[in-house]
């Protein structure tokens, strides 16, 4: 009997035992999962955005190095910029064309140092060198009165459409994805182009070679052209029934930072190539690591500068790309890191100038160093 009684109470605390796993799961216990996977989703959301950065950053690299060879060969074949001078039977050169209406300005690049895009508004260049329309972003190569002895070298005009990759209304309705930009300084070869007679300078710059210094960047992705129109309209300014719906591939604002949107205004336009003074990092022993640079001019980095894939290209013309942003215990960025080291001379102690650099306030997809012997 008393077995019996013992087996019962056993089934009992199995069956109060199975009522109560039937039972599912308390609120407390929901609430708490939903709160663990909403940390799980946001960790992988979080992930995202860099997963999709770096993919394109790979994919940029990679058609950045296509478009590179693409533009060096527009460059070099460049109906107006590939003419010959033209000479008098003495083979006295009468009238500079091509590239030699750059070399045959003595103003500029004089000391063979790289000088950032010039600027300006209107539809004719007035300074030497290269320059860019802030507000259509189209580029013109030397100037009306280049200060030749022999002649006044006209200037070159590549529009923004040409420079635009795909071009615009391509076949198969491809719309542009990048944009390149360029500047450009004298190599010294010859005599120096502001001593000796007219003959004697015009030899002088005959010889020198002109050196290309190339940005490509994507456009940016904040654009968006009025509806029914396609990308290319808003960037060229095609089919537009108001102005102010053209947008520019890339722009900066009033303080030169990076837009997103393309917008022009009357504080910002254009984003051009620029030029920022840096120095080299030191040890304690005033020993430089080559590897190592650091803004010379407010002692801090700009946002935009200080990213990795940033590149820029230095005063002996070797392209730099930032691979490690230094970081002191507190977090702020104080170095960045490059890849190659910069050149011996330009790490020395005992380089003769300030240091400058040719960047893009956007990362960019490609840059490269072209040189053009005329």
């Amino acid at each position: 009997m008393s077995r019996l009684f013992v087996s019962a109470r056993a089934f009992n605390a199995a069956g109060r035992r199975g009522a109560a796993r039937g039972r599912g799961f308390s609120l407390i216990e929901v609430l708490i999962s939903i709160f663990v996977l909403a940390l799980g989703l946001l960790g992988v959301a979080a992930v995202f955005p860099a997963v999709i950065r770096q993919q394109r950053a790979a994919t940029d690299n990679i058609q950045g190095i296509s478009i590179q060879r693409s533009v060096e060969q527009v460059l070099l074949s460049h109906q107006q910029l590939a003419q010959s001078n033209i000479r008098d039977l003495s083979g006295q050169i009468t009238n500079r064309r091509g590239w030699g209406s750059l070399a045959a300005d003595a103003q500029f690049s004089r000391n063979g140092d790289w000088s950032a895009s010039n600027l300006l508004t209107g539809s004719i260049p007035d300074a030497a060198g290269v320059s860019i329309n802030i507000a259509t972003g189209d580029m013109f190569i030397g100037r009306p009165d280049g200060g030749d002895d022999v002649s006044e070298p006209s200037f070159i005009s590549i529009p923004l459409a040409e420079r635009l990759i795909p071009r615009p209304y391509s076949t198969g309705g491809v719309e542009p994805r990048f944009v390149w930009d360029m500047v450009a300084r004298r190599v010294p070869a010859g005599s120096a182009s502001n001593f000796g007679n007219a003959a004697q300078r015009e030899r002088g710059l005959d010889d020198d070679t002109i050196q290309l210094a190339v940005f490509i960047r994507r456009i940016e992705s904040g654009i968006r052209p009025p509806a029914g129109l396609r990308l290319s309209d808003a960037l060229t300014g095609r089919n537009l029934n108001n102005p102010t719906d053209r947008r520019l591939p890339v722009t900066v604002d009033e303080r030169g930072r990076p837009r997103s949107d393309g917008r022009i205004d009357a504080n910002g336009g254009y984003s051009s190539i620029e030029s920022r003074r840096y120095d080299v990092v030191r040890d304690v022993n005033n020993v430089p690591d080559p590897s190592l640079i650091i803004d010379d001019a407010t002692g801090e980095m700009p946002a935009y500068f200080r990213q990795i894939n940033q590149r820029f290209v230095d005063d002996l013309g070797v392209v730099h790309r930032v691979t490690e942003l230094v970081r002191d215990p507190a977090g702020a960025v104080v170095a960045l890191r490059i890849d190659p080291p910069l050149p011996a001379d330009l790490a020395s102690n005992v380089w003769p100038r300030d240091r400058f650099m040719l960047f893009t306030p956007q990362v960019p997809a490609a840059a490269s160093v072209i040189n053009v012997k005329r």
